[in-house]
């Protein structure tokens, strides 16, 4: 795909191992948010000041760096902005509709990158919940 309309995941992790990360439908559906985005914020009017928004899009689509190995990554700015109570700024969009489309796409998106509790914090949150004594089954 086009670089800076791929999903995070596969720029963040270009490879697992010696094999390529195999992009799936849910990759598929983030690129095609990061399009919208795109075209939201270049095509649709707004309040950026000149140049800030090309410096946005720059730094969210653009921004790439080679690893120890030497393989080109990204997509860490992407992570944040849909991770961000004002993902890509899209406050600054006059049109409301875009911009709640943007907001709800992002906040589906960001769990994708969210980070998987380790052993402690599931142990801690099934102790508080049976402490709770809800009658309710620890998950």
């Amino acid at each position: 795909g086009t670089w800076q309309f791929m999903a995070a995941r596969l720029l963040v992790i270009p490879t697992h191992g010696e094999l390529p990360v195999i992009p799936d439908r849910a990759d598929d559906l983030e690129s095609f948010f990061y399009v919208i985005v795109w075209i939201a914020l270049r095509c649709t009017d707004n309040s950026f000041v000149q140049g800030a928004l090309t410096k946005m899009l720059h730094a969210a689509f653009d921004d790439d760096y080679l690893d120890p190995q030497g393989a080109a990554k990204g997509g860490d700015r992407k992570i944040v902005e849909v991770q961000a109570s004002n993902p890509f700024q899209v406050s600054r969009l006059f049109n409301v509709s875009l911009r709640v489309l943007i907001e709800t796409l992002a906040t589906t998106f960001a769990v994708r990158y969210e980070k998987t509790p380790k052993a402690t914090e599931i142990a801690q949150y099934k102790e508080l919940f049976e402490k709770q004594g809800s009658g309710v089954k620890s998950p």
